[in-house]
């Protein structure tokens, strides 16, 4: 048994590198499996640009303007799967993959509907045909994305009863609601980062609510350009059960930023020290090495990244325990040091990933550009 750790979020834009390498390394510190991805305002002709950073499957749904829409849904590399077909709209909204997981086949659909009433209704009804055309297994179905309407209260309009209608035809459920029944699960927050409604939904088929496991809400840590916030909506990550082979290890390389380290350094020439004071032969002495260092390379990184996920998760918890006071409450200066800190780190973490986007890009024999 696996299970899929997969979350869907509106990003507002990913064309600034800045802010795409720190979402990358979130995504990737996270360890997410599968990532669906409103509002990315990619646009075909600089494809290129957006592997860097990102070392998994990439599909996307492109956008006309770097300034709007976009859809895109990212694997994990090594990730087990079989892509059987893919299916994108031309207004850079509608993205579906088809694809065998273990003995399995699913339908994933990743959708960013318009903010206008009627453009919505209009959405909605193609976004029946979309599905009903091109859904391989309607028993496995997952629709995610950002609807930009409301299921409930008094804010539905016409697009909501439309979009009603095609769930129940579908016979898709709202996974939220479905698991974690009346909680609000606000996912859209205002300019104060306040949750104030639910427009971003995952709708399932019904025989999987079983296995949909975990359903939170997640924020993008950290700001860019700025001090600008990553995005004023939250993501949903949930955990999808699933059955298929279990992989074995891959092979074990040196995390070469432990060399900027000095108790790392200091602890590898202890063990050289120690390894050359041994008997044996050269050879002998020199395959003795490599084990001693890999093995401790490996406990180290470990223990490494298990303090660095917890000073994350903390960060977090603090500056998400602010945000749910009421605005008066809050204290500012405090929030905005948590999140300069928060900010940091994922700005050291990126610092590899930016390495490799620029050597891939040579090696590409392309230039970098950097739309901000």
């Amino acid at each position: 048994m696996t299970t899929l750790n997969i979350i869907s979020v509106n990003t507002r834009g990913l064309n600034s590198k800045e802010k795409r390498d720190k979402f990358y390394r979130w995504i990737i510190d996270t360890k997410l499996d599968v990532i669906l991805i409103q509002e990315t305002h990619f646009v075909e002709k600089n494809a290129l640009q957006y592997e860097c950073g990102w070392n998994g499957l990439s599909l996307h749904c492109f956008s006309d303007s770097p300034f709007s829409r976009g859809v895109s849904i990212l694997f994990r590399k090594g990730l087990d799967i079989n892509i059987i077909s893919i299916h994108k709209t031309k207004d850079g909204r509608k993205l579906l993959v088809n694809l065998n997981i273990g003995d399995s086949t699913y339908s994933f659909i990743n959708v960013y509907a318009p903010n206008q009433e009627g453009s919505r209704i209009e959405f909605f009804k193609g976004m029946r045909r979309f599905i009903s055309n091109f859904t391989l297994n309607s028993a496995n179905t997952i629709l995610c994305g950002d609807f930009n309407c409301h299921m409930e209260g008094t804010s539905i309009d016409k697009s909501t009863k439309i979009l009603k209608d095609i769930l129940k035809y579908m016979e898709l459920i709202d996974v939220w609601q479905g698991k974690n029944g009346n909680t609000n699960g606000y996912t859209w927050c205002d300019a104060t980062n306040t949750p104030k409604s639910r427009i971003d939904f995952i709708f399932a088929s019904e025989n999987l609510l079983t296995k949909f496991k975990q359903i939170i809400l997640r924020k993008i840590p950290g700001t860019h350009k700025n001090g600008t916030r990553m995005s004023d909506h939250r993501g949903i990550k949930f955990n999808l059960v699933i059955y298929e082979n279990e992989r074995g290890n891959g092979y074990w390389k040196l995390n070469t930023s432990l060399l900027e380290c000095e108790e790392f350094k200091r602890q590898i020439k202890l063990i050289i020290k120690d390894v050359s004071s041994n008997g044996g032969s050269s050879i002998d002495k020199w395959e003795s090495l490599k084990h001693s260092i890999k093995d401790f390379s490996i406990a180290y990184s470990v223990k490494r990244q298990k303090t660095y996920k917890k000073v994350l998760r903390n960060l977090e918890r603090e500056i998400s325990e602010m945000e749910s006071l009421p605005y008066h409450l809050i204290n500012m200066n405090k929030k905005r040091d948590l999140e300069n800190h928060l900010n940091n780190l994922y700005d050291k973490k990126s610092k590899g990933a930016q390495i490799r986007s620029r050597a891939k890009w040579v090696n590409e024999g392309e230039k970098i550009l950097n739309i901000s």
